[in-house]
This record gives C-alpha cells, structure tokens and sequence, in this order.
C-alpha cells in the first residue's frame, strides 16, 4: 500500500484548541494523524516539507479541516478546488503550488452576521453542537479509512508505519 499523509488543520495552544478552527486537528488525533504544530496561515510549509520527506505526491495528501460553507455536521471529501476563504488550506495550495490534493471538509456552519465570521470561527462549539462532534468524528474516521484502504483492512495507516 502506499504511503499516505493525514493532516489536520488547527492552531497551536490551549486557547484555540477547542474552537470550531481547531476541529479538523481533533478529527485527525482521534485517527492518529499528523497535527500541525504551526498556525493556520503557516500549514503549508509544514505539509510539503512532510511531503517532501516521505517522497509523497499531492494526491498522497488529505487535508482535514473545519469549513463554514457547509452546514454544521456535515463530513465531505474531495479532491481539488478553491480555498474558498480558508488561510490554512490556501497556504497549503500555494505551498504545494497545486489544488490536487485530498480534503475533508467539517461542516460548521457559518454565523448570521458575515461581520462575526472571525469571531465564529475561533469560538467555541455550542453544548449542543460539541454533543454531536464525536459523531462527526466517526463518520470522518470512516471516510479517511475508506481513502486509505477501499478495502477496509485497517482505519489510519500513517507515513512512517509500516502496512499489515
């Protein structure tokens, strides 16, 4: 099987971790992906350095990462397209120099007033929506494990580890 990179989007210290920016880092810790230990607006360098180290290719990677266009609760994977306003995932294409790589997208939602956006997004869950984030969670860990293996033999296979 090949190698393949997992990374969830987040920034660093207790402050931001359990805001809805911070939600595609706690995806890939429940799976043991990589986390990045640098701020959204720097992701990219990180991830083509990964890549650059495992000799991985752009469709290697999947990027995990909390999205306001889609409504909250909703886990979608694609491969390419814009950044549609997320500093994290643009820093990755303009990093990698491409958009051909793997994404997950968690719905968030997205606050009434667009002037709150910022506010929004490095804001904490509500009770009610971090009731339903495990949830999320597994409906993630399934897509991720069906795009590492389509055979199902094992969730989260990491570069570095080796297959069964």
């Amino acid at each position: 099987m090949m190698k393949k990179l997992i990374v969830g989007l987040g920034n660093p210290g207790g402050k931001y971790e359990r805001t809805r920016h911070n939600l595609g880092a706690r995806v890939a810790l429940a799976g043991d992906g990589f986390v990045l230990t640098t701020f959204m607006n720097n992701s990219g360098q990180e991830v083509a350095e990964l890549m650059r180290k495992n000799g991985l290719k752009s469709e290697d990677v999947l990027i995990i990462y909390d999205d306001v266009e889609l409504l909250f609760g909703a886990v979608r994977l694609q491969q390419g397209g814009s950044a549609k306003g997320h500093n994290g995932v643009r820093s990755v294409i303009d990093y990698l120099k491409t958009d051909n790589f793997f994404r997950l997208r968690l719905g968030i939602g997205r606050p009434e007033d667009s002037d709150e956006l910022e506010k929004f997004v490095l804001g904490r869950f509500t009770s009610e929506e971090e009731e339903r984030i495990p949830e999320m969670i597994e409906r993630a860990k399934e897509i991720i494990g069906k795009w590492i293996d389509p055979r199902g033999r094992k969730l989260f296979r990491n570069v570095g580890t080796k297959d069964d």
